[in-house]
């Protein structure tokens, strides 16, 4: 085996600590952050090409080789941007501080080696992670071409030695460092975002299980509030506290009456959730006319209409009937508008629209509200993510109006969406769904 052979080997052996201090790193980058972990990446390999500078292998006067191509190609593959500069910095340094008829033309290099690994970082991810090893490949013999070339500009002689003696030595040592290295790290990556997955997964549980146990406590409170009421009321009646005054029994009885209403609302809210988490869905689809079921669910609606002095609206455009399930259209319709209803100011106006949009219909209802924040959209659609919503908590609502409407939106195949209007406050929360279940003038005519 040639001495250079044996040169290089000794040097490859310092990529173990650059191992070490990927596996440390990343064990602890919960706490340091992404960008520390790439910077500690950057200084393990930059320190370990700077100290094969003090050992490297002579092919000329004043021309060395040494491993820190694959060093500097590792630190960018592996850490991305960051890392390769941070290496490329300390390799640089350290190569000036030797000099040399190479100094110059080995700090270019650096640079390409960088390069390339960053570029063999994107073809590989390019590729959804497949096929480490003929990327790498690739990467080896592009290194090779970099090295041969700067050997050959800084002393053509000692080029056409390292071609005839130490090139074999070189491509075989550097091809053992960096697939070696590389799968062994790919490994590595793997372990640790798989944690990340169990991690996150944890997290949501634990998230899930806290909102689910909020919403549970407030359910609790919200629950027993119109009961107390209700066996209050009742009470008064039974022991006949007002006497022979009839008002004041019509009155309790209203109360009751508004409380009772109260709880079923809560109550179906709950099982209508269950009901289509679980998939019991039984959709009875027919023709219906979006502008007599918008009358109908502002009549249900009037007295809030009323309370809150809201100017009721309705844009149809060209779309009048569509085909869908009568009462879970109606339910989507009152949670929408009920929802907008509630977050209006007072005096504003809400508006029902329907029109179409890249090839779907589109029901919304727009409020001149606050508007709702884009954590809150992202939460929207969770059963619980209006848990820690105060606005929710005070109205007495469930919560859970909005899930609901996106689950009977999707028994339709279709969804919920969320859009800012173009002009003026407010937000616009509607559902999507396929254009197909627009019935067109000329399929009305012939029905």
């Amino acid at each position: 085996m040639p001495e250079a052979t044996y040169e290089l080997l000794s040097n490859a052996g310092l990529v173990s600590l650059c191992l070490v201090a990927f596996i440390l790193a990343k064990n602890i980058e919960s706490r340091i952050g992404i960008r520390a972990v790439q910077a500690i990446v950057g200084l393990a390999f930059g320190a370990v090409a700077a100290v094969m500078l003090l050992d490297p292998v002579r092919v000329g006067p004043g021309v060395q080789i040494d491993l820190r191509a694959s060093m500097l190609f590792l630190a960018a593959f592996i850490g991305g941007p960051l890392s390769g500069l941070v290496a490329m910095a300390i390799v640089d340094a350290a190569r000036f501080a030797v000099g040399g008829a190479g100094a110059l033309p080995g700090m270019i290099a650096a640079a390409l080696y960088v390069g390339i690994g960053l570029l063999i970082r994107h073809t590989w991810r390019s590729d959804g992670g497949r096929r480490l090893a003929l990327h790498l490949g690739g990467g080896i013999l592009m290194l090779t071409v970099v090295v041969t070339a700067t050997v050959f500009v800084a002393d053509p002689a000692a080029g056409a030695g390292f071609l005839r003696e130490v090139l074999p030595s070189y491509l075989g040592v550097l091809a053992l460092t960096v697939l070696s290295f590389g799968f062994l790290l790919q490994q590595e990556v793997g372990h640790f975002a798989l944690m990340r997955e169990l991690s996150a997964a944890r997290d949501r549980a634990v998230r899930a299980d806290n909102v689910k146990a909020a919403f549970l406590a407030r359910m609790t409170h919200e629950l027993r509030t119109p009961l107390n009421a209700i066996l209050g009321f009742s009470e008064l009646i039974k022991l006949r506290v007002p006497g022979s005054d009839l008002r004041k029994y019509v009155e309790y009885g209203d109360d009751i009456h508004r409380c009772g209403t109260h709880l079923l609302s809560l109550v179906n809210d709950v099982l209508d959730l269950s009901r289509l988490q679980n998939g019991h869905v039984e959709l009875k689809e027919t023709r219906l006319s979006l502008v007599a079921m918008a009358d109908d669910v502002v009549r249900s609606l009037k007295p809030l209409v009323l309370q809150k002095r809201i100017a009721m609206e309705f844009e149809a455009g060209e779309v009048d009937e569509v085909v869908a399930d009568e009462r879970a259209l109606r339910q989507i319709m009152l949670n929408l508008v009920g929802n907008a209803l509630r977050y209006a100011p007072t005096g504003s106006t809400v508006t029902l629209m329907a029109w179409r949009h890249d090839g779907e219909l589109r029901l919304g209802v727009r409020d001149r509200g606050p508007g709702i924040s884009a954590e809150k959209r992202a939460r929207l659609t969770e059963p619980f993510g209006a848990v820690d919503d105060k606005w929710v908590a005070s109205a007495g609502q469930s919560g859970l109006g909005l899930p609901i409407v996106h689950s009977l939106a999707a028994a339709h195949g279709g969804g919920l969406f969320v859009a800012d209007p173009d002009q003026g406050p407010g937000v616009i929360v509607g559902i999507s769904l396929p254009e197909q279940r627009i019935v067109e003038p000329e399929q009305a005519l012939a029905a």
